[in-house]
Order: structure tokens, then sequence, then C-alpha cells
């Protein structure tokens, strides 16, 4: 999870400023709710939207661990004492620059991708369609679009067993790396942690 800051020479029709992101870890599914702040009495509201629809889905028990860096949005108490609540693992990316860490690249990847939707979605307004609208479109764009890391939708990862998922996954990452492609060629062991990346 991360927060995605408006632009602030632009007009959004919203007096929200933050655009909470939380991607799920294996599908990819990405849930985007507007907050005001980054203070947590300001994204309890979003986060409580997002549990709702998880359970709508029926995945509202899934959630095991939640990736967040430093910031203080996340590095509170009130935001550990929620995850508790939850019985959720809160596990702190502490590496600095953020972009190096282990499972920042993708957020980082997905919160550019999600702001390149977000602004053509604005510029394409219609009609009296206001914020939380052009933020669902955007959502459902961003969960309905092709992902080269799992090689299908998010939507579609939603609705393949979870080791599908998985082995597609694999799939792509040793076509990515010459040196795992190589080690399936000679037929030398592959340790699955290299493969895996969930």
């Amino acid at each position: 999870c991360d927060n995605m800051v408006l632009s602030g020479g632009r007009s959004y029709g919203t007096q929200n400023k933050f655009i909470l992101v939380v991607i799920d870890q294996l599908s990819r599914y990405v849930f985007l709710r507007s907050c005001y702040s980054t203070k947590f009495d300001h994204q309890r509201a979003a986060w409580d939207d997002i549990f709702k629809r998880l359970k709508e889905m029926g995945f509202g028990n899934a959630v095991e661990v939640a990736f967040h860096d430093g910031g203080p949005e996340f590095n509170n108490h009130q935001f550990r004492a929620y995850l508790n609540e939850k019985k959720i693992r809160s596990n702190l990316i502490g590496q600095r620059p953020y972009r190096l860490s282990k499972n920042s690249p993708y957020a980082e990847a997905a919160i550019r991708r999600i702001r390149m939707h977000l602004e053509e979605n604005v510029s394409m307004k219609k009609g009296n369609e206001n914020f939380k609208d052009i933020l669902e479109r955007t959502e459902s764009q961003c969960n309905s679009e092709q992902l080269s890391s799992i090689g299908m939708s998010a939507n579609d990862a939603l609705n393949h067993d979870a080791n599908y998922v998985v082995i597609v996954s694999q799939s792509k990452t040793i076509g990515r790396r010459k040196h795992l492609k190589n080690e399936l060629k000679n037929k030398t062991e592959i340790k699955i942690k290299t493969v895996v990346r969930i």
C-alpha cells in the first residue's frame, strides 16, 4: 500500500489531495480510494471501504500482511492497531531509497500507471461525472488491462486458482531472466525462491 499525491496545479473536482493505493501482491488487483490527507483519521474510512469490498468479493479474510513504507500515514500507532484488530501483520519496507526495496518496484510502476489513467480520465470527464466515478473508472481500467508481470489481467487472476497464477508468474520471470532460461535449458536445479515473487 502507498499514497499517491494529486497534482497541485490541476482541478480534479474534489477537496481530497491523496489517493490511497492498495495492491494485492499475487493478483496485482488495485484498490483506489481518495483521502483528504495522510492522517489515519482521514484514511480509516478508505481502509474500511476496501475491506468491505474485499468481503463482497469473497476475500474478506484473505489479507495476511500489509507491506508499506515508513511514511507517517502507515508508521503510527493507530494504523498498527487497526491492522492488529483485523489480524493483519504489518511489514515495514525500511530500505532507503524506497524504490530499491524488494516489494517497491512494482508499487512505483503501478502508481505511474494509475496516474496516467487517472489524468486521462480527468481530461475526458463525462458530463456531471464526479471524482468518485472517475476514480472507479480508473480502478476498473487498471484491473482490466493485461499485466506483463503475471501474463493476465488482475480481474482474470482473481478468477484463477492461485497456483496457476504463481506458475504463470514463474514462467514470465524465467522468460525475462537469461540466467534462469540457461539453467532450464541445461536442466540444472533452480531454487524455487529465485522464481516465485510472492
